[in-house]
């Protein structure tokens, strides 16, 4: 396979350089290992404000009373709350895969290594890809590190993506970390902290 440009990475920076490419007529090839999005529109900002606005939701709820409104009985169903973040993820995909093809992105999904200046190897399971280009963009993010402390392989112990797939809340939950996601989850878990 031969293209113009290969961008290793299918977040904000990297399928925003491939339509910007594309639009200015070069044959782009997307590497993606996961999700296009990135973190924050997978695992990151986009869902802790999906799963926030349950937050303000309930609180309004909560205190409906001191506006004379009164509600009783209020619950949240965890599944659906996820669902529904899981929608919203999913939806914003899709609109990233379809301005892809609307610009004719090829998209390819494997982990991607640059063995010169001129040559990708793609792999993913048992598949491998060769591109040749006379263009390599690196925007591949960050990821989030576990720390290395005693108990951090643990069962129990999970990292905030995890935390906003989980189906059924724990009565308690201790939050290490300092980042903006770590400071967001209290606001949409309903439990002591």
């Amino acid at each position: 396979m031969e293209c113009d440009i290969v961008i290793l990475g299918g977040g904000p920076g990297g399928y925003v350089a491939a339509i910007q490419a594309a639009k200015l007529g070069a044959q782009v090839v997307l590497v993606e290992k996961d999700t296009v999005g990135g973190t924050c529109l997978n695992r990151g900002c986009i869902p802790t404000k999906a799963m926030a606005r349950l937050a303000e939701i309930y609180n309004n709820l909560k205190n409906a009373e001191d506006f004379g409104c009164f509600a009783e009985n209020i619950g949240i169903e965890v599944k659906k709350v996820v669902s529904r973040k899981n929608r919203i993820v999913n939806q914003l995909v899709q609109g990233i895969h379809h301005l892809l093809d609307r610009h004719n992105v090829k998209l390819i999904s494997g982990q991607g290594e640059i063995r010169n200046q001129e040559t990708v190897f793609v792999k993913k399971n048992m598949e491998e890809t060769t591109i040749k280009t006379k263009n390599i963009i690196i925007a591949t993010g960050s990821a989030s590190s576990l720390l290395n402390i005693p108990g951090a392989g643990l069962e129990n112990i999970i990292t905030c993506g995890q935390a906003m797939q989980l189906e059924e809340l724990p009565r308690k939950l201790v939050i290490i970390g300092g980042g903006v996601i770590a400071w967001s989850l209290p606001s949409f878990l309903p439990i002591s902290v």
